[in-house]
């Protein structure tokens, strides 16, 4: 009995590792080293969301209906827009007359829906694909806002938040060149968070800087009490009543309240209307108690 062959077997291991240890340190010398020579570090690929785009035929449709939106006027420094699909031409009646190769960022302000995720106040870091390309979002600017409290990350919880994922192919379309700083609110935030994330936006609002709102208002009524409702709430838009701002029937309190600090301090002075309507009067069910309701328009200088 001889110990040759199981010696041999070993030799050929140890060949092996060293082979892989030889091919290992050639990619590092390959790939790393001359990124250090020329001044250059090596970057990871930025992670992308796929949030669920649930209702995407009702964007594409919108899209293809005939065009019915106003001038505009030229001091527009945010935009009011819904987020429910049922009305999805009102998004692009608001958002594509403002359309511009010059906005570079987009702050989106969106409640969070399900509460869901840690924090009060959310962003995240990563790109989010669309159906018309992948809209990148501000890096620097998302992370200036961890000090505020802000939690950033969380995936999971974005990858459902149609309050923003229901908005990025238009801004995709209509501001190609623009980066989004993502913003989602729980009811209930306080407003000393709200200040803090404010100042912190605050730093950058000028020219090439658009924000935008994306709220539902009156829920749950038949039309006609979702019209009384959304009366009270254009007086708050109207008027700029910031403390009033309780009294609006809207489905984020503290978003629309951030929403309306941010235009204020970008210089607007004033409000107009696109469209105004509820589900219960594009539908013809005019009783039905599940009733939402739509205010879009500009906030101008």
């Amino acid at each position: 009995m001889t110990w040759w062959p199981d010696r041999r077997r070993n030799d050929n291991n140890l060949t092996r590792i060293i082979s892989f240890g030889l091919i290992g340190a050639w990619l590092i010398l390959c790939l790393v080293i001359p990124s250090v020579f020329s001044g250059q570090t090596a970057t990871l690929p930025r992670p992308v969301l796929h949030p669920e785009y649930n209702d995407l035929a009702q964007t594409l449709q919108a899209l293809q209906s005939p065009i019915l939106w106003p001038s505009h006027p030229q001091s527009v420094v945010g935009a009011l827009v819904n987020h429910h699909l049922l009305a999805a031409r009102y998004i692009r009646d608001t958002l594509a007359p403002l359309a511009s190769t010059s906005v570079r960022r987009v702050i989106l302000v969106s409640p969070n829906h399900f509460f869901a995720g840690r924090g009060w106040v959310g962003s995240i870091d990563w790109d989010f694909s669309t159906p018309f390309g992948t809209v990148r979002t501000d890096q620097a600017a998302v992370a200036a806002l961890k000090p505020a409290g802000v939690v950033v990350g969380q995936a999971d919880v974005f990858h459902h938040e149609h309050g923003i994922y229901n908005i990025l192919p238009y801004i995709k379309l209509f501001f190609p060149n623009a980066m989004v700083v993502p913003v989602i609110l729980k009811d209930g935030t306080p407003p000393q968070l709200i200040e803090r994330v404010r100042r912190i936006l605050d730093r950058d609002l000028g020219p090439g800087i658009l924000v935008i709102g994306s709220f539902d208002f009156s829920h749950y009524q038949t039309s006609a009490v979702a019209d009384q409702q959304d009366a009270n709430s254009l007086i708050v838009l109207n008027h700029f009543q910031h403390p009033t701002v309780t009294q609006a029937s809207v489905d984020s309190h503290e978003g629309l309240l951030l929403t309306m600090e941010l235009v204020t301090d970008s210089g607007a002075r004033g409000f107009r209307l696109v469209h105004h309507s509820n589900s219960g009067k594009l539908t013809g069910n005019l009783n039905s108690h599940q009733t939402t309701s739509y205010i879009t328009g500009w906030f101008t200088r």
